[in-house]
């Protein structure tokens, strides 16, 4: 049971209560859902409507005891969650985009930057706290299709500042003077990600060049998409993420320094093996992960293509938008007897 105050008056007597679900997952383990809470926030003056969610843990932990009435300690948690956000779309250069704001440090301020003052010890990362912007070609956006609101987007040749106003529900793109730095890409992408280190704001690309003007700094890869064509027309599309440390690349004036990806990419199968206790038994497990990664150490996660005209390139036959699945061969040493073989599955 939750009493909320809906109308911010600070009694609780004249507002509904909110009755909400139990569950158990045993072991002394509970925890409660409640419907949405429709609330609206005072912003500039005006009313901008907001909807979250809250939810109850509870842990009991019996100290040398299995009895819950003695020496036991109740640990509670509360959460809430937005259960909201702002979508439209952009037209640029004939093309469409799907936008989504979403309000990730729960202030009911859309598109602000959490101060790093205001977080606790023991709170995640700031990047973690700030608000984000979702930007993709299709309806659905993936989690990998975001920016920090307070970084700038880059589209048909300019460098823009992001803001939006939340009473208007509108979000503003501010074209900047061009900048100094420089970078360079190994290759043109569809969208490309890069986040800023030292104070520089991370920025997001599409349609991005083999070269780019930004604010002086030093920058990271995140993530970046690219599409090709197969001898058959069909439009393939691959999307990768860098992982964690990679190579970082200064933008300044002079020769731009490169941020390394892409070809030539290279497939890597990780073994993680369990040996048995006595070897004389021969008996192995093993799980083998199928990965393929960039020159740069990042990791493609999708290669998909919507159409399948015939072209020198198999498909899964379980799902023909993905490319057939790799096959393996595993050999004993001496000789090189065949031990097992198959093949991979998506997932």
């Amino acid at each position: 049971r939750l009493f909320f105050d809906a109308d911010g008056d600070g009694d609780l007597t004249d507002d509904p209560v909110v009755e909400g679900k139990a569950f158990s997952r045993g072991l002394g383990f509970y925890y409660s859902t409640f419907p949405p809470l429709e609330v609206k926030v005072l912003l500039q003056g005006r009313w901008a409507p907001y909807r979250l969610e809250i939810r109850a843990h509870k842990r009991a932990s019996f100290q040398g005891s299995r009895s819950p009435g003695r020496g036991g300690i109740h640990e509670v948690a509360l959460f809430m969650l937005t259960a909201c956000e702002y979508t439209g779309t952009l037209q640029v250069g004939g093309r469409t985009y799907h936008l989504a704001l979403t309000d990730s440090n729960g202030n009911g301020v859309f598109g602000d930057r959490m101060d790093q003052k205001s977080l606790s010890p023991s709170a995640q990362e700031p990047s973690q706290h700030s608000d984000r912007l979702y930007l993709g070609s299709r309806p659905k956006l993936s989690h990998m299709e975001d920016i920090r609101t307070w970084g700038f987007l880059w589209l048909e040749g300019l460098l823009h500042r992001i803001s939006f106003d939340q009473p208007r529900g509108r979000l503003l793109l501010e074209p900047l003077p061009t900048p100094r730095g420089r970078l360079a890409f190994p290759m043109k992408t569809e969208r490309l990600k890069i986040f800023g280190l030292e104070g520089a704001k991370d920025i997001l690309f599409l349609g991005a060049g083999r070269e780019v003007r930004v604010p002086a700094g030093l920058y990271r890869l995140e993530c970046y998409v690219i599409t090709r064509k197969d001898g058959g027309g069909n439009l393939w599309t691959l999307k990768a993420k860098a992982p964690p440390g990679g190579p970082p690349a200064r933008a300044r004036e002079g020769k731009p320094d490169l941020i390394l990806f892409g070809e030539p990419y290279t497939p890597v199968v990780h073994v993680r093996a369990r040996f048995p206790r006595r070897l004389r038994r021969r008996v192995v497990t093993a799980h083998l992960e199928f990965e393929v990664r960039g020159v740069g150490g990042e990791a493609v996660f999708q290669l998909s293509c919507p159409t399948n005209h015939p072209s020198g390139i198999p498909r899964s036959e379980r799902l023909p938008d993905l490319p057939k699945e790799p096959s393996f061969s595993i050999l004993e040493l001496p000789g090189e007897r065949p031990a097992a073989s198959g093949s991979f599955e998506y997932g």
